[in-house]
C-alpha cells in the first residue's frame, strides 16, 4: 500500500514539474518555409531564442507570433537565420535587447515597430537591407552606427525615435553618409533622410550639396527652433517637418515643391516665405499650423491641387486666406486654395 502511494505522489510531482516546465517554455515556427527557423520562448526569464537555417516568415502589422508581447525582455538570434521577417517584434515594448549574428542580411519593415524600451542596437556588417519603419517608435533609442554592408534603407525607419542622438555611417560605406550632428544622408549628401530627434542644437544647418530633404527627415523634432535650407534644394517630401517645434524656416528660391503635410502640425511656425520658383504645394502641407499668420507669395506659377496646404491651413486663420486668395486674384498666378 505504501509503494502504492509513493507511486501515485511521485506520479503526481512530475505532472506538476511537467505543467511548470509547459507553462514557462513555450515554442512554435516561424520560418518563411514553416520550420525552416523556430523560437522558443522561457516566459519566466523573458528570454526569446530564434534559431534555424534561411529567412524567418515576414508578418502584417498584428500577425507575429510576438505581438506586443511586453513580457519579452532579451532575443537572441543565432547563426544560420539569414533574415528578421516584417514587424517580427513589433509592440514588444519590453524588449530591451537583442543578439543579431552576422548571418543576417535584411532586417524588414517595422520589426522593432514600437519597442520603447530597446536603448541601443548592434547591426552586424553583414545587414543590407533595412527596411521601411525598422524602428519606428523606439523611444529609447539614442545612438545607431549603420554598417558599410548596407545598401538600401527604406522609408521612416527612425520616426518617433524621441531619444535619438545620432546615426553615424561607417565611412566605408557606398550608399549612405553621416554628418558631424549625426544626420543620415545618401553617399553624396544630395539626400538628407533623417535628422535625428534628440540633439541639443537650437540650429542646424543643412549641407549645401543637399537637394532633396525626403519623407519624415524631420517629423516630430523637438529640440531646433531654426532650420536654415540652402539655395539649392528643390524638393521637400511629404511629411518631412510634420509636428515640429522649430519657429523659423527659410525656403530658398531654388525649391520647386512641398510636398503632402510637409509642414502639417508645426505649431510654433509663424510665417513663411514661398519662394518665387515654386511650382508645387501639395495637400495639407501646412495644414494646423495653427500659429501660422504671416504668409508672403512670392510665385507666381504655383500649381494647384485640391485641398492644398494654404487652404487648409486658413481653417484657423480665414483672415490669411483671403488676403492670400487676394493677392491670386490680382496676380493670377494660379494657386489653387480650393479646399477650406
Amino acid at each position: 500500500m505504501k509503494n502504492l502511494l509513493l507511486i501515485i505522489v511521485m506520479a503526481i510531482m512530475c505532472f506538476s514539474v511537467a505543467m511548470t516546465a509547459s507553462a514557462e517554455t513555450i515554442t512554435g515556427e516561424c520560418g518563411a518555409e514553416g520550420d525552416n527557423v523556430t523560437w522558443t520562448l522561457d516566459t519566466e526569464a523573458g528570454s526569446l531564442v530564434i534559431n534555424g537555417t534561411g529567412a524567418m516568415k515576414d508578418y502584417g502589422y498584428d500577425s507575429p507570433p510576438f505581438y506586443e508581447n511586453s513580457t519579452i525582455k532579451s532575443v537572441v538570434i543565432e547563426t544560420g537565420v539569414t533574415s528578421i521577417g516584417n514587424s517580427a517584434f513589433s509592440g514588444c515594448t519590453g524588449l530591451a535587447s537583442i543578439e543579431i549574428p552576422d548571418s543576417v542580411t535584411t532586417i524588414g519593415d517595422n520589426v522593432f515597430c514600437g519597442c520603447t524600451s530597446l536603448a541601443s542596437i548592434e547591426i552586424p556588417d553583414s545587414v543590407t537591407t533595412i527596411g521601411h519603419s525598422a524602428f519606428l517608435g523606439c523611444t529609447s533609442l539614442a545612438n545607431v552606427i549603420i554598417p558599410d554592408s548596407v545598401t538600401s534603407i527604406g522609408i521612416g525607419p527612425f520616426f518617433m525615435c524621441a531619444s535619438l542622438e545620432s546615426l553615424t555611417v561607417d565611412e566605408n560605406n557606398l550608399y549612405y553618409s553621416s554628418d558631424e550632428h549625426g544626420a543620415l544622408f545618401n553617399k553624396d549628401k544630395t539626400e538628407l533622410i533623417c535628422y535625428p530627434c534628440n540633439t541639443e542644437a537650437d540650429l542646424y544647418v543643412i549641407p549645401s550639396t543637399v537637394k532633396i530633404i525626403s519623407v519624415y527627415a524631420f517629423a516630430m523634432h523637438g529640440s531646433v527652433k531654426e532650420i536654415t535650407i540652402p539655395e539649392g534644394v528643390k524638393e521637400i517630401g511629404p511629411v518631412a517637418f510634420i509636428q515640429s517645434n522649430f519657429e523659423k524656416i527659410n525656403l530658398p528660391s531654388s525649391l520647386e515643391k512641398i510636398g503632402k503635410a510637409a509642414f502639417a502640425g508645426c505649431m510654433l511656425l509663424n510665417d513663411v516665405v514661398l519662394p518665387e520658383n515654386l511650382v508645387v504645394i501639395e495637400d495639407q502641407a501646412f495644414g494646423e499650423c495653427e500659429s501660422l499668420t504671416d504668409i508672403t507669395v512670392l510665385s507666381k506659377n504655383v500649381e494647384g491641387y485640391e485641398n492644398s496646404g494654404l487652404g487648409y491651413m486658413s481653417v484657423y486663420h480665414d483672415e490669411v486666406f483671403y488676403e492670400v486668395l487676394d493677392f491670386i486674384r490680382e496676380t493670377g498666378n494660379g494657386l489653387w486654395l480650393g479646399y477650406i
